[in-house]
C-alpha cells in the first residue's frame, strides 16, 4: 500500500480531527461521528484533507458496497455505510492525493462509481441526496488531474471497461451545459476514443440505448452549428464541440479500422445520428470551414483539416443510407461549394485527396439517377456556375481534377434529361405483368400484387396465371430484399430511373445492342441473353449477359422476343442495387432479323453485317419500358 494511504498517516492530523479520523474507520460508526466529521472537513485545510486519505480510502472499500438485496428496505446501518460512501468519494476527488496513489485509488473509485450509476434514482430518493451529477463530472476532473502528466495512470484507466461507461455517463451530466464543463469534457474525450471497450458494452454498462448517445452528440455539436437558417449558422469558438464529437465518433465506430474486428460497431453509431439532422451539421461545418475566408483567419491551424473530416463523415453517413436522404442534405447545405473550396487549398493529403474524388465520382456522380438529388444539384451548381466558368483548371490535383470534371458532365447530361422529363406531360404506360399478355395499358386501370406492391397486372386472370407460373417465387423474395436493403424510392425517382433508362438505351442505339447480341448468338444460337445498364459509372456502362437466373430465362423465353430484359444497376449508398425493367416492343421483328443476322455472320462481310443490322433496328417500335423490380 501507497504511505500516503497508510493509517499511520492519520497521525498527522491535529488534536482535533485524529480522534474522529480513527472513529470513521469502524464498519458502522455512529451518525454523530459521522455528522462531526463532515463538519470538521469542512473547514479543514487542503493539507489536513489530504491527510484524510486513509480514511476515505477506507470507506471506499469494495467490500463496504452492499449486495442488491439489502437495498430494499434500506437499513440505518446500510443507509450510513451508503452516506459515508458517497461522501467518501465527494472528498477524495476534490483532495489533491499524488498521481502515484492512483493505481491503489482507482480499484475502488471505479466500483463505487459503477454502484451509483447503477442506483442512482434508487439512491437520490432513498437517501434524499441530491442529484449525483457533480459526481461523475468531479471524477472526470479527478482523472484528468491524476493522468496529466502519468501515462501509466492512463493506461491503467483506459484498460479499465468501466472508465468508458462512467465516461459517457458523465458526458449526460455535462449535457445542461457543455462549454462550462472543458476539462472533464476532454478527459471524456481521452477515455472514449483510446478505450478498447465495444460499443454495445459501453451502452449497456450505461444503460443507454445507441439513440440516447447519438443524441448527445448532436446536442453538443449544435453549440458550434445550431443550422443553417441561423442569423450564426457557424460558432468558432465552439468548434472544440464538434472536433470531440468526430474524434469520438471514429473511435467507437471505428472508422478508421485502427480496432480488432471485435471491437467494430460496424457503423452503427453513424447509422443512428443521421435521423438526426448530422449530415447538416457535417455540411454546414465543412462549408464554413473550407469556404468561409473570415473562419479561415480566424479559426485555428486545424480548422481545414476538421473541414476535411467532415467530408470523410459525410462519406461514411452515405455509405450506411440507403437512398440520397444524406446526399441531398450535404447539396442543399453548401456541397458542391464546399469540394470547390478544396481547390483552393495547399497541400491536401494523399488520404483526403482519395475521399473526395470518392465523393464526386463513385458517390454524386452515380446517385445524379435520384430525381429529387438532381433538382438540388442543379440549383446548387447554377449558383455556383460562373466561379466555374472563369477558372480553366478546377484545381492542381488531377484525381480530383478528373473527379470534378466527371461530376459536372453527369450533372449537366442528367439535368437536359430531367427537364425533358419534367416537359412530358402524358404520364408513362405500363404494361401487364404477365409475360404471356403484356398488354400495356393505363396504370389506373391495372392491379398491383398486394404482396411485393411491384408487380401489376391488367385483369385477374392475368394475375392468377403470372403467379402460378412464377411470381410466387419471386413475391416473397423481393419484399425480403427491399425490408433487408431498407429501399424505397419515392414514385417520382421510380418513373424517372424508367425515363432515363429509356433515354440511354436510345443514345447507346439499338444497332449496338442488337450487334452485341447478335454476336453472342452467332457463337450459341440457343442462348438467353439480358442486357445491363450500369449507372454506377459516367457514362454509363453497357454490357450483355447471360440469363444464368431459370426465373428469368422462362420470362424471356415466355416474351418471344416482344420483351427485352434490361438491368438497370444503381447505387443505393454506397452498395449495388440491381433492378430488372423490360422493353416492350410491338413485335418480335427486331430480335428475329438480328438472330437470322447472327446465323449467317460468317457468310457476310462486316460492312453487310452493319448494313443489315441498321435495317433491322430501324424496323424496331418500343412502346414503353416496364418496372419489373
Amino acid at each position: 500500500m501507497h504511505p500516503d494511504l497508510q493509517i499511520s498517516r492519520l497521525d498527522k492530523l491535529p488534536t482535533r480531527l485524529q480522534p474522529l479520523a480513527h472513529s470513521m474507520l469502524v464498519d458502522y460508526p455512529s451518525s454523530q461521528t459521522f455528522s462531526q466529521f463532515c463538519k470538521a472537513i469542512s473547514v479543514a485545510s487542503q493539507t489536513e484533507l489530504n491527510d484524510c486519505l486513509p480514511v476515505f480510502y477506507t470507506a471506499l472499500n469494495p467490500a463496504r458496497i452492499p449486495a442488491v438485496a439489502y437495498l430494499d428496505p434500506l437499513s440505518l446501518e446500510i443507509g450510513s455505510r451508503l452516506y459515508i460512501g458517497i461522501f467518501a468519494v465527494r472528498r477524495l476527488i476534490n483532495s489533491r492525493p499524488t498521481p502515484e496513489t492512483f493505481p491503489y485509488l482507482w480499484p475502488r473509485l471505479s466500483a463505487w462509481s459503477r454502484f451509483l450509476q447503477t442506483f442512482e434514482e434508487f439512491l437520490i430518493e432513498a437517501l434524499e441526496v441530491n442529484s449525483l451529477d457533480t459526481i461523475f463530472r468531479h471524477l472526470m476532473e479527478f482523472c484528468d488531474y491524476m493522468c496529466h502528466k502519468s501515462a501509466s495512470n492512463k493506461a491503467l484507466l483506459v484498460s479499465d471497461p468501466a472508465s468508458a461507461v462512467l465516461a459517457v455517463h458523465a458526458w449526460q451530466c455535462c449535457s445542461d451545459d457543455f462549454l462550462n464543463y472543458g476539462d472533464e469534457l476532454e478527459m471524456i474525450r481521452d477515455i472514449l476514443v483510446d478505450t478498447k471497450t465495444p460499443l454495445d458494452d459501453i451502452l449497456d454498462g450505461a444503460l443507454l440505448e445507441i439513440s440516447d448517445l447519438a443524441r448527445l452528440m448532436v446536442e453538443q455539436c449544435k453549440l458550434a452549428v445550431p443550422s443553417r437558417s441561423s442569423v450564426t449558422p457557424f460558432h468558432l469558438p465552439n468548434i472544440w464541440c464538434l472536433q470531440m464529437v468526430l474524434d469520438v465518433l471514429a473511435a467507437l465506430d471505428n472508422i478508421h479500422g485502427r480496432k480488432h474486428d471485435i471491437m467494430t460497431s460496424k457503423h452503427r453509431l453513424c447509422v443512428a445520428l443521421i435521423p438526426m439532422g448530422f449530415a447538416k451539421i457535417l455540411a454546414i461545418a465543412a462549408h464554413y470551414l473550407i469556404t468561409d475566408p473570415e473562419v479561415a483567419e480566424m479559426g485555428p491551424s486545424g480548422s481545414g483539416i476538421l473541414g476535411e473530416n467532415c467530408v470523410m463523415f459525410l462519406n461514411v453517413l452515405h455509405m450506411k443510407h440507403r437512398g440520397d436522404t444524406v446526399l441531398r442534405t450535404a447539396v442543399k447545405n453548401g456541397m458542391l461549394h464546399t469540394l470547390y473550396g478544396f481547390s483552393k487549398m495547399s497541400q491536401l493529403s494523399e488520404t483526403t485527396q482519395v475521399i473526395l474524388r470518392q465523393l464526386m465520382v463513385d458517390f454524386l456522380t452515380p446517385s445524379t439517377v435520384y430525381y429529387y438529388l438532381l433538382g438540388d444539384l442543379q440549383t446548387a451548381y447554377t449558383d455556383l456556375k460562373d466561379g466555374i466558368i472563369k477558372g480553366r483548371h478546377f484545381c492542381e490535383y488531377p484525381q480530383l481534377d478528373e473527379g470534378w470534371s466527371t461530376l459536372i458532365k453527369a450533372i449537366r447530361r442528367r439535368i437536359k434529361i430531367r427537364e425533358l422529363f419534367d416537359s412530358s406531360m402524358e404520364p408513362l404506360p405500363e404494361v401487364c405483368g404477365s409475360a404471356e399478355c403484356g398488354k400495356i395499358v393505363s396504370k389506373k386501370t391495372l392491379k398491383r400484387c398486394s404482396g411485393c406492391r411491384q408487380v401489376l397486372y391488367c385483369s385477374s386472370s392475368c394475375q392468377t396465371a403470372d403467379w402460378q407460373s412464377r411470381h410466387r417465387f419471386s413475391c416473397a423474395k423481393e419484399r425480403s430484399t427491399c425490408a433487408k436493403a431498407r429501399i424505397q424510392f419515392r414514385p417520382k425517382d421510380r418513373a424517372f430511373f424508367r425515363f432515363l433508362l429509356h433515354q440511354e438505351y436510345l443514345r447507346a442505339g439499338a444497332a449496338q445492342i442488337a450487334f452485341a447480341h447478335a454476336m453472342r448468338w452467332w457463337l450459341d444460337p440457343d442462348i438467353r441473353l439480358y442486357t445491363v445498364f450500369d449507372f454506377t459509372v459516367f457514362p454509363v456502362k453497357i454490357d450483355t449477359r447471360k440469363v444464368v437466373s431459370d426465373e428469368l430465362a422462362a420470362a424471356v423465353s415466355r416474351a418471344s422476343g416482344v420483351m427485352d430484359m434490361m438491368m438497370m444497376r444503381l447505387p443505393v449508398g454506397a452498395g449495388l442495387g440491381d433492378f430488372m425493367f423490360r422493353l416492350a416492343r410491338e413485335g418480335s421483328v427486331v430480335p428475329d432479323a438480328v438472330k437470322d443476322i447472327a446465323q449467317r455472320m460468317h457468310l457476310l462481310s462486316e460492312t453487310e453485317i452493319k448494313a443489315q443490322m441498321l435495317a433491322a433496328v430501324q424496323k424496331e417500335r418500343v412502346t414503353t419500358i416496364v418496372v419489373d423490380y
